[in-house]
Parts: structure tokens; C-alpha cells; sequence
């Protein structure tokens, strides 16, 4: 019974790899952002089919940001980014053209990634964005509660949540006040409340990108 069971087990571990496999081969579709150092969204929420470009069997972090910069970089990939191995095993060394020794952030559906090979799965998203002072690293990530929204009346109200660090610098969630609303590129009279709420009206039909921005602190934008 014992050899039985254990043929079984084997036979099952057999097939959940060969599952994971074709997962990887077929692609997954996840969303990805990346902001430059000037706090410019220069891919914003965009749709990828990713594959496994390193062979690891899984879709990661890597996997996804090589994707973008051959979609959208002019040049792909061979020219906007960059990893090697480090002490800290694989590590990002030129995001979107950028290299400033390693000075980047990268999330998963808003959460800290722990690593360039951070898995993801269906319908993940993903930021990443090169800090904008890579020896004091001021930034602080940026998040609106909705990732899109269809509006048929023009007013939309927003949450934006920041990434911060309490006095201990554990990672905490507050919401991002006095920030002020960008829709494509420019800044409107729209600013964030005390909860990080705003609320505003678009008059022009078509696909509009919402940001935020801030000086002190910086923000990445959202």
C-alpha cells in the first residue's frame, strides 16, 4: 500500500510541474508601471503577456520588466535594462535607460517585492521606478485605490496611499495628503485631502492616465 501511495504522490508532483510549465511557456498577463528618475510615468498600467525569458520555470519580477522595456523601450530590452548577480543574488542595474548603481523599487499589487525574482501570477501588478536621488532615496511609493475605472459622468474620487516607514522604519501604509492631481502629465486644481481623498471632473471623453505628485516628500507617481 505503502509503494502504491508513493507512486502516486510522484505521479502527481509529476503532472503539477508539467502544469506550471505550460503556464510558463503560454505566458501570463500581468499590468506594469515604471516611472524615471524625474517622477515621469513612462509605462503606465499597461497589459503584457509575459513568458519565462530566464528558463527558472517561473514568471517573475525579471521576467516582467524585460517584457516592458521590449515592448515599449526604443531600443528594447539590450538597451534599457540591465541585472547581474550580487551578493543579493540577481539584482537590477538599469531600469528604463538608468543606471545609478542599483537604486531602484519595485512592487507587487503595491507591496514591496522581495526580490527580482519575486514570482507573479495572473492579472498581478507590477511597479517599479528608479528613485530620484539614489544616495538619499526620498521617495515614497504611491497608490490610488482603483487601478481603472470607466466614468460615463466625468466626477471621479480617489484614495491615495503612500508607502512610508514608522520611527522603527518597519513599512506603514498612510494616506498620502496634499498631493496634487495630474491627468496626462499636467497638474489640475484637484489636491488630496487629509485622507488622501480627491475628487474631480474630466470633460474630455477618451483614456486619460491620473497621477499624483508631491514635493516633500517625493512622490513616485501613482
Amino acid at each position: 500500500m505503502k509503494k502504491i501511495l508513493s507512486i502516486i504522490i510522484a505521479l502527481m508532483l509529476v503532472l503539477s510541474a508539467s502544469v506550471l510549465l505550460a503556464s510558463a511557456e503560454d505566458g501570463t498577463k500581468i499590468r506594469v508601471t515604471i516611472a524615471d528618475d524625474k517622477g515621469q510615468l513612462v509605462v503606465a498600467a499597461e497589459e503584457l503577456t509575459v513568458t519565462d525569458i530566464d528558463d527558472d520555470q517561473t514568471i517573475t519580477v525579471n521576467d516582467a520588466l524585460y517584457a516592458a522595456h521590449e515592448k515599449f523601450y526604443e531600443g528594447g530590452a539590450a538597451e534599457g535594462f540591465t541585472t547581474e548577480m550580487t551578493q543579493w543574488g540577481l539584482s537590477l542595474m538599469k531600469l528604463w535607460g538608468i543606471a545609478n548603481g542599483g537604486s531602484y523599487g519595485y512592487m507587487i499589487n503595491n507591496d514591496p517585492a522581495w526580490s527580482m525574482t519575486s514570482p507573479l501570477n495572473e492579472g498581478d501588478y507590477l511597479a517599479a521606478f528608479v528613485y530620484s536621488d539614489p544616495a538619499n532615496i526620498p521617495d515614497r511609493y504611491t497608490y490610488f485605490d482603483k487601478l481603472e475605472e470607466d466614468v460615463t459622468a466625468g466626477e471621479i474620487t480617489l484614495t491615495l496611499t503612500k508607502n512610508d516607514y514608522d520611527k522603527d522604519w518597519y513599512d506603514i501604509k498612510v494616506p498620502a495628503v496634499g498631493a496634487t492631481v495630474t491627468v496626462d502629465g499636467t497638474p489640475i486644481d484637484a489636491v488630496t485631502d487629509e485622507d488622501g481623498k480627491v475628487t474631480f471632473t474630466l470633460d474630455v471623453n477618451g483614456r486619460h492616465i491620473i497621477s499624483a505628485a508631491a514635493a516633500d516628500p517625493v512622490l513616485v507617481p501613482p
